[in-house]
């Protein structure tokens, strides 16, 4: 009893700063209630259409950040959102398979992304497949090229030689609906250059297939 006696001069003391903390736990009750109602982001074609934003403003690095900034986007939800977009995306075509083919690169960068490198590959090779259906080798053949290559070399790297041999056969067919454009030095030996790996690679992967 004596003791109790005691604690309650230290308790009066306490009365005023329990008044003053009242009105900041007021002020924080609308974001704590606020906070318990945020709900994981579930992505949906406005999100991708906003992916295709971030590429356009900010190019590769300003796409991987902002993957890495959500990382409910690497649950496979967002491949679900393109698979169904694919057929008809509510976004020009092309914006669309730039896209898809910059989030294939985006996808490689496991590092950066914090997620597991085997399935970052798996959603890779999705978005170039897809890209590679909007970019045909006689509608887009220098768009078509670079996502083939990317397509291919990442069979290579996996040993999925099906997978390569699918990409350097559109990549094939690319370069020749290209010989048939105007092309200045540069571009000409760039393109030689592509063809020669491309020759090299599918060779390689149709021995190991």
């Amino acid at each position: 009893m004596e003791s109790s006696f005691c604690l309650l001069p230290f308790a009066f003391c306490l009365l005023p700063l329990a008044f003053c903390l009242l009105p900041l736990a007021f002020c924080l009750l609308p974001m704590i209630s606020q906070l318990q109602t945020i709900q994981p982001l579930n992505p949906s074609p406005n999100h991708l259409n906003h992916l295709i934003h971030i590429y356009q403003d900010g190019g590769d690095s300003a796409l991987c950040q902002e993957l890495a900034s959500h990382p409910q986007w690497l649950n496979g939800q967002l491949m679900e959102v393109i698979k169904e977009s694919k057929d008809n995306p509510p976004w020009p075509q092309e914006d669309y398979g730039q896209t898809l083919y910059h989030l294939g690169n985006a996808y490689q960068h496991p590092a950066q992304l914090a997620e597991s490198p085997s399935q970052n590959r798996v959603w890779a090779a999705t978005c170039y497949r897809i890209a590679l259906e909007i970019f045909r080798p006689q509608s887009f053949p220098a768009e078509c090229l670079k996502t083939a290559l990317a397509l291919g070399d990442l069979g290579v790297e996996q040993g999925d030689w099906q997978m390569a041999l699918d990409g350097y056969y559109l990549g094939i067919a690319a370069i020749e609906q290209q010989r048939t454009q105007l092309l200045n030095l540069q571009e000409t030996q760039t393109l030689l250059a592509k063809s020669l790996h491309i020759q090299k690679q599918a060779v390689q992967a149709a021995l190991n297939l």
